[in-house]
This record gives structure tokens, sequence and C-alpha cells, in this order.
């Protein structure tokens, strides 16, 4: 890495049982696989990387694929391609796994890796790894052609382990994600909140009013396009009277005629999740210098 950049330390924090479980499976699994894919968000190209995991990774070769792509801001993408092209030697890839044309060309992306890595298997073999929710099931499902996987938009849905044939003699183990370490760095937890990788419960408005503040930032168009507000209006928009502003656009009223601001903010941070306000990326290379 870039040696003016400094990176948060993860090892300071603890591992809760069922990660360090994963992280034995994923030590055995990796003996009999020739190629890691680790899929990361687009919109927390940084946040979402395993860096916790390296040391298991460094005898295999790897690429990394930005997944959800069309969630991400486009020019903050390409900015993050470029960081990692000048400080990683690991291959990156964009991938969006509900795009035809994107699939064939991450396919081929891999195949063309593959050419170069020599198994004493059969077949070769690769494993997906990356947080939950990233689109692990969704690329099995895109990669086979068929729905193999169980997908959803819950943290951990996918369950077990499985192998599925990909084709010209390639076969892929998918593997439950991997989380960060007790995810107790306040920053770290409200992006994979945000991306729907961990839940929120007790800190819901921290992480909403950090994901407020990026959109009024850096995304200032896009928020006003969601509460279908006048330009002129966007400087009187504030974290404590936007949820008043969303819940009346959307009348969401509870008895009485009481606004629902509740349900305003867990609209909000659906919205969010899914990518429905717009293409969002929620740090820049300059955001991980702590």
């Amino acid at each position: 890495m870039n040696s003016g950049m400094l990176v948060i330390d993860l090892k300071k924090y603890s591992l809760p049982g069922h990660i360090q479980k994963a992280r034995r499976n994923i030590r055995e699994l990796l003996k009999a696989v020739d190629l890691i894919v680790e899929l990361v968000d687009s919109r927390i190209p940084y946040t979402g990387r395993a860096f916790e995991e390296e040391a298991l990774f460094l005898n295999k070769p790897r690429i990394i694929a930005l997944s959800k792509s069309d969630l991400a801001d486009e020019k903050a993408l390409r900015t993050w391609l470029k960081f990692y092209e000048e400080n990683e030697d690991v291959p990156f890839i964009c991938v969006n796994f509900k795009d035809v044309d994107s699939v064939k060309r991450f396919k081929s992306f891999i195949f063309r890796i593959l050419k170069n890595v020599r198994t004493r298997f059969k077949d070769k073999k690769m494993m997906v790894v990356g947080i939950p929710n990233v689109g692990k099931s969704s690329m099995i499902n895109a990669l086979v052609g068929k729905k193999i996987a169980k997908i959803g938009n819950e943290p951990g849905i996918t369950r077990g382990i499985q192998w599925v044939s990909v084709g010209k003699g390639l076969k892929l183990l998918d593997t439950p994600g991997i989380l960060y370490k007790k995810v107790d760095h306040p920053v770290i937890h409200k992006k994979l909140c945000l991306v729907g990788s961990i839940k929120s419960f007790d800190d819901l408005d921290e992480v909403l009013e950090f994901g407020f503040q990026i959109l009024k930032d850096r995304y200032e168009k896009l928020l006003i396009e969601y509460l279908r507000i006048e330009k002129t209006e966007i400087s009187d928009i504030q974290y404590q009277n936007f949820f008043e502003k969303l819940a009346k656009k959307r009348k969401f009223l509870k008895k009485g005629g009481f606004l629902d601001l509740e349900r305003a903010k867990f609209s909000f941070l659906k919205d969010l999740i899914d990518g429905k306000i717009g293409r969002i990326i929620y740090e820049l290379p300059e955001d991980v210098i702590v």
C-alpha cells in the first residue's frame, strides 16, 4: 500500500466465536481451491475488503471483484480502481451480476486469470469470499446461468458449503461471508449498515445521520430528487427535519395524523441499502486516512 496511507487497525478488536469458526473453515477449504474471488461492495471499496484475512490468502491466487457496480458512483469508482491499480498487485474488476454483458466480461476475466494457475485437480476450483449481502449467491447464480444458491437481502442468508460447476472445467465453492472483528470501529460499523451487511439497532440514528451527511455533502442533487424539492429548499434540510419532510412526502402517518418518523427512518435506510436513491460511494481513498 501507499506508504503515506494509514489504515484502521482491525487487529485490536476481538473476534467472536462464530467468525473464528468461519475462519477455520475457510482455512481448510483453501486447501481445495486454486483461485480466490473476493467480492467487495462497490459502495465501500475499502471498508468492504477482508483485510484481516490477508494472511489466509497469501499463498493463493486471488482476484477482487467490486460487486453491485450499478449502485456505485461511477466517477468515484474509477478513482478507486486507479488507486488500487497503483497500490495493489491483486487483479481488480467491477461487476454487476444483474447485467448479462457484465457477467460475461467477469467470466472471461476469471478464465484469463486461471490460464496461469496450476491445479492438482481434474477441474480448476475457486472460492468466493466476502462480507454478508455482498452478492456471493448472485455471483454463483449468474456464473452458472440458473438459480443454485438462495438469494436474499439479509446478512448471512447463504448457508453451508456447496460446489457448483461454472463450465469449461471450473468449479466454484460458496462459503458464508466474512465479517470484520466484531465491527466495533464506529465508521466501519456505519458503512456496513448502509450497504446491508449488518443490521443497525441501538445506533440507527447515528448510522442514518452518517448516510444523510454523505448525501448532503457529496450527492446533493440525489437528495433533492429523492425528496422531490426545489434546489433552493435544500439548504434548509438538515438531519433534524429531514425525516419530517420525508414522512410528509410519503404520507407516513400514525393514528391521530401524527407523522410516523420511525417508518420514514427505516424507509430511508432500505432505500440506501437497495440503491434506490441513486449511485453512491460512501468513501473515497482520502477518507480512509486516519
